[in-house]
């Protein structure tokens, strides 16, 4: 599968990288030595393929392999390592006044990974911390970090995002940014299913403070569902993310309760086609009885069409009406658990008259309208 720049699967030369990161002995060697030729270590290389140079330093390293460029990698890891444990360290501030006041707190993505199954604080770069706390009190938490000097990025679109968003970005006076999540991924708005992610949530020490992550079922979901889409910076890590979790020797998956989440969020395009992938390129332990039910499975018309636009440049939507009023229904169809086409309908009325609240309709509509022929004459 050949990918292009933003695509969560990989380029042929990303690909070679992954193969030299992920696999091992005389292969990842061959791959390495394949990708590292071409390698100009004065040039471009795009953001995707540098996040996983620390991670192929440590399994280079690890099969011992003499190579001019292993310095040059561990300087990459080392500068990982310490950014990473800055971050970190930085982190606490905001999970504390959280827990002063009752809030639970979660750690999504790059923590809890690095935490649970890289279990080395270099090899996975960060750039932020993603946390996530009960729906029921995201109001109450906001209101709070704005209390302690932290400012949320678009404070206009509170509203909003909490009716139907999934998360926000806050950053305080020095400039440090963490996201702060009520629902893990945008499926997951459906009916108010976040319930089951805590019930099922396992303790994590991050740097001496008591937390929690997903468990590794959750955790391999949410893996793949926030890494297989169109992203500008190529996030091709989510395969790394994905293979250590299900290499994992002490942390498995429950594969019955996985099929059922996919089927509940409607995820099972995205699933699929990872899983195929992985199990193509990469060996991965996933049972070939979850692979047959995956590729077996009947795929609903709103699955279809979010998963088209998942993999698909935002900058691409036609700027007309109807490329805009498709784009707002696909919004909304990710968050949305009604299954029938009548309740699709009714419920993305009461969705746009929401987003649209105080403002003259029929401009709207006209703005739309004339949009696209003013800017072609």
């Amino acid at each position: 599968m050949e990918g292009k720049q933003g695509s969560p699967f990989p380029t042929r030369e990303q690909e070679i990288l992954l193969k030299a990161v992920l696999l091992d002995g005389d292969e990842a060697v061959k791959h390495w030595k394949n990708w590292s030729a071409d390698w100009d270590v004065e040039g471009y290389l795009d953001s995707g393929s540098f996040r996983l140079l620390p991670l192929l330093y440590r399994n280079l390293s690890r099969m011992k392999v003499d190579d001019e460029k292993m310095m040059l990698l561990k300087g990459i890891y080392k500068q990982s390592w310490c950014k990473n444990m800055k971050l970190f360290n930085d982190s606490v501030e905001f999970l504390e006044i959280l827990r002063s006041n009752n809030i639970p707190t979660l750690l999504l993505k790059g923590p809890s990974l690095t935490i649970q199954y890289y279990r080395d604080y270099g090899v996975r770069p960060m750039s932020d911390i993603d946390v996530l706390i009960p729906k029921n009190n995201a109001e109450d938490g906001i209101r709070i970090l704005q209390e302690h000097g932290w400012k949320p990025e678009f404070p206009e679109y509170l509203e909003y995002n909490l009716r139907y968003g999934r998360s926000m970005m806050f950053y305080n006076s020095e400039g440090f940014e963490f996201d702060l999540h009520w629902y893990p991924f945008f499926e997951s708005l459906i009916n108010g299913s976040d319930a089951e992610f805590w019930a099922n949530a396992i303790p994590l020490d991050f740097n001496g403070f008591g937390t929690l992550a997903l468990c590794p079922t959750d955790n391999l979901l949410h893996t793949i569902i926030h890494g297989v889409k169109w992203n500008p910076e190529p996030p091709i890590r989510w395969i790394a993310d994905a293979m250590a979790i299900l290499r994992s020797e002490d942390q498995s998956v429950d594969w019955q309760r996985f099929t059922d989440m996919v089927d509940k969020f409607k995820v099972t395009l995205k699933i699929r086609e990872a899983f195929n992938y992985l199990h193509q390129n990469f060996n991965a332990p996933i049972p070939q009885s979850v692979l047959s039910a995956l590729n077996d499975s009947a795929v609903t018309f709103s699955e279809k069409k979010i998963y088209r636009y998942d993999k698909r440049n935002p900058d691409s939507i036609p700027d007309s009406f109807s490329g805009k009023l498709n784009h707002l229904f696909v919004v909304y169809l990710r968050q949305s658990g009604k299954r029938s086409i009548a309740g699709q309908i009714t419920g993305f009325i009461k969705y746009l008259h929401f987003r649209t609240r105080g403002k003259k309709h029929l401009k709207i509509l006209w703005y739309y309208l004339t949009r696209k022929q003013k800017k072609n004459a």
